[in-house]
């Protein structure tokens, strides 16, 4: 149908004169609106019946700043700042305020219920991989290793076998390669003054196979949680399929 407008659209356009022209391009651009409404409308109903998830994020887009980077910032004296690495120093440093080191567990007295088993070791499977890639979403946005969700989800296949060796190595060996321990740090506008830097989060973009390596960790985790008991039934924060509005049920 846009294709249609667009062959009307110019042929009016070639003789402005014939309102015959423009009638049929009228026409054709109203059914158009309204096809994108229905359209929109049944996109936007589905959406609710997938459940809260898909729902709150949808309304997150919508209500998501589009506001770039601005040109110009004020740093912590005051003073405006142009230049591309002063800019990024100023978020830097606004940035750096709100990160928090790992609190010292030892000192803290937490009830842990004894349990019979124990998860002293996680062994990484090719199925494992290979169905976490397959899960990824092919838009996401690389990290500092610059390898996209699309490559490792087309790829899964072939590459599980290998991800998989160098997960169990890293696993075993305590170690993270470099690039997995770096992030592309963005700049989200919130609200106020777009001069400020303190008005911006900041939004981390992790290498895709660290998180998918973190999301196979997380999973047994939850399991072995899980068949414990370790979790009460009254716990919704972080828990699988529980949230703030179960908390309300």
């Amino acid at each position: 149908m846009t294709k249609q407008k667009k062959i009307l659209w110019d042929s009016y356009v070639t003789d402005k004169k014939c309102d015959t022209k423009y009638k049929a391009y009228r026409d054709c651009n109203n059914r158009c609106v309204s096809e994108a409404r229905r359209l929109r409308s049944l996109y936007e109903a589905k959406i609710v019946e997938s459940g809260n998830k898909p729902f709150y994020a949808h309304l997150r887009s919508c209500m998501a700043s589009k506001v770039g980077l601005p040109p110009v910032v004020r740093d912590e004296l005051g003073n405006l700042v142009v230049e591309g690495s002063k800019i990024a120093e100023a978020f830097a440093c606004e940035f750096e305020k709100a990160y928090s080191l790992v609190p010292d567990l030892n000192n803290i007295s937490i009830p842990i219920p004894r349990v019979k088993n124990s998860i002293d070791d996680i062994h990484f499977t090719s199925q494992d991989v290979l169905m976490v890639l397959k899960s990824l979403n092919v838009n996401s946005a690389s990290g500092p290793d610059n390898v996209p969700g699309v490559f490792l989800q087309s790829c899964a296949e072939t590459i599980s076998p290998v991800l998989v060796n160098i997960m169990n190595e890293s696993y075993a060996s305590g170690e993270v390669p470099k690039d997995r321990r770096h992030a592309i740090v963005t700049p989200v506008f919130k609200k106020g003054d777009k001069l400020d830097p303190a008005n911006y989060r900041p939004i981390s973009l992790t290498s895709i196979v660290c998180k998918c390596m973190e999301k196979i960790i997380c999973k047994k985790v939850r399991k072995f949680l899980a068949d414990e008991k370790i979790i009460p039934d009254n716990q919704h924060g972080f828990v699988e399929r529980r949230s703030t509005t179960t908390n309300l049920l």
